[in-house]
């Protein structure tokens, strides 16, 4: 290499050319770094990104840097997905500082159990009492008898050990008018017949209230008492019908998530619901949309500093309404109305902050709702007790109430999740022992969960040495738990010939009217 300049730039430049044909320079660090917790393509774009800024920001600056340093800090990060590995390639200058920073992104993110509480309570009264009266002339009952019949005969011959019977049956093929016996809800019977045209020049009166009483309550297809009577002179119709009814949900959906992960949720069910219809020649096509209807519930925590967690909930509540109630959207070939029924849903969205193990209201709601009806004959319907023959009183009184609760529970390593476990589990004490053998393995032959005052030694647990071991006590500092947390036993066994120590525990939740008993866990300590 040839070089010329003055003394200072050819020092500059001697000492560069000495630092690239060194062999640091031009030695490289190629590695495979296998993460643990974070996905190797998010780490490698954040690396990448730092790097890419941090190169931009030099460049920038007014000493700028020659371009050995710009040789040197030259890192190559590139992603394995399938091994959740990078592949890091750098000078060994830069290699420490680059893994470093490698290390604190992969380091184990804690975890957010999330309690969700739902409850709901539906209280509904719903009373009708009413009563309808009709007079007429008979007269006008005479007139709506069936006139103009044109009859067929059938005749059948049965042969029995009597001899033979001939029942004889006549058909009616047509006729005028129609009986007047319920003449409360038809009009007036003096059409067509013989009678009626006899006495045309003649006046009948009729007089009823009516207030679209009926036998059937149109909304509950039910109509509770009803008592009617009827002649040619009077119609007289009362129905009663009381309805009462509750209804208490209580959820209690949980779910355990990454910081800053988002989580998801779904108890309920995929309804099918008819969205279109339409008539064709093969007959009748439907279109169907599957819905998601029950209890669904996303969040996504993030834990700050200071322990809280701030969590972006969406929340909802959703079930399927009466299909008598939905939108009429075809008739079917038999003239049968087809309906969509509606969805009932409540949601809430909302991003809040909680400590952990704290209890926070995050959305309520309270409906109540009180309708009265009442139709009445003017001046007769004010009566006193009479007056309820002239009337029609209906009262409907309905109360809804819904929480939604949420607790966050931050779990910060093995001994705080192994805990909740253990709560969890000693709520389902009444399943416990089919549980706890579909998550680990049989008790040995011979003990069985129904083995009570036995301590159960699981084959996967560590087990005492038969050597001489001995089972001696190991003191242990006390926890405060909450009120309805397990009782916490523990056994040791010592190996009087190597010293070493080992340690179980086990949770006993509390005795229940139940042969299901949850008897033993097992913890190295």
């Amino acid at each position: 290499i040839i070089a010329t300049g003055t003394s200072g730039d050819l020092q500059i430049i001697d000492a560069l050319l000495l630092r690239l044909d060194s062999a640091e320079s031009q030695q490289r660090v190629n590695r495979v770094y296998r993460l643990k917790n974070s996905p190797a393509t998010d780490v490698a774009r954040a690396v990448n990104e730092f790097l890419r800024s941090e190169r931009i920001v030099n460049q920038a600056a007014p000493g700028r840097q020659n371009p050995f340093q710009q040789i040197e800090q030259e890192v190559v990060v590139v992603p394995e997905p399938v091994r959740n590995s990078l592949i890091i390639s750098a000078t060994p200058r830069y290699f420490q500082q680059i893994l470093e920073l490698v290390e604190d992104l992969d380091d184990q993110p804690p975890q957010v159990m999330i309690q969700v509480v739902l409850a709901e309570v539906d209280l509904e009264n719903f009373n009708e009492f009413g009563v309808e009266l009709g007079l007429q002339d008979s007269l006008l009952f005479d007139r709506s008898i069936l006139g103009n019949l044109i009859t067929t005969t059938t005749s059948v011959a049965t042969s029995t050990p009597a001899g033979v019977v001939t029942t004889t049956t006549d058909n009616i093929v047509s006729a005028n008018n129609t009986p007047g016996f319920d003449f409360n809800n038809n009009p007036l019977g003096n059409s067509g017949s013989t009678q009626a045209l006899n006495t045309s020049g003649t006046v009948a009166g009729q007089a009823l209230s009516h207030f679209s009483l009926g036998r059937v309550n149109s909304d509950l297809e039910y109509g509770g008492l009803v008592l009617s009577a009827s002649s040619e002179n009077v119609s007289v119709v009362l129905r009663a019908l009381d309805q009462s009814g509750s209804m208490e949900v209580l959820s209690r959906p949980q779910i355990m998530t990454l910081d800053n992960q988002q989580a998801f949720i779904q108890v309920g069910q995929r309804v099918p619901r008819i969205v279109s219809s339409q008539l064709t020649q093969l007959g009748q096509i439907n279109s169907l949309a599957l819905e998601d209807v029950g209890l669904l519930l996303g969040v996504t925590p993030r834990i700050s500093p200071d322990g809280h967690v701030v969590m972006e909930v969406d929340a909802e509540k959703s079930a399927v309404g009466p299909e008598r109630e939905g939108i009429p959207i075809s008739v079917s070939s038999d003239g049968a109305i087809i309906r969509s029924p509606r969805v009932d849903v409540t949601t809430a969205q909302t991003t809040v902050s909680a400590a952990s193990g704290q209890t926070i209201v995050i959305g309520g709601l309270i409906t109540n709702s009180n309708q009265t009806l009442s139709r009445r004959v003017p001046w007769l319907g004010d009566l006193p007790v009479v007056g309820n023959l002239f009337r029609y009183d209906g009262n409907s009184h309905a109360r809804k109430e819904l929480l939604i609760i949420l607790t966050p529970h931050v779990i910060l390593g093995d001994n705080e999740a192994e805990h909740m476990k253990q709560v969890e589990m000693s709520r389902m004490s009444w399943i416990s022992a089919d549980v706890f053998q579909w998550i680990n393995s049989p008790p040995p032959p011979g003990q069985t969960a129904d083995d009570d005052d036995v301590p159960v030694i699981y084959p996967d647990a560590p087990q005492p040495s038969g050597n001489g071991a001995t089972l001696t006590p190991i003191p242990k500092e006390n926890i405060v738990l909450p009120p309805d947390t397990p009782v916490i036993k523990e056994s040791s066994a010592r190996n009087e010939k190597t010293g070493s120590v080992t340690q179980a525990s086990w949770a006993e939740p509390p005795r229940r009217k139940s042969r299901f008993r949850f008897l033993s866990w097992w913890r190295d300590e």
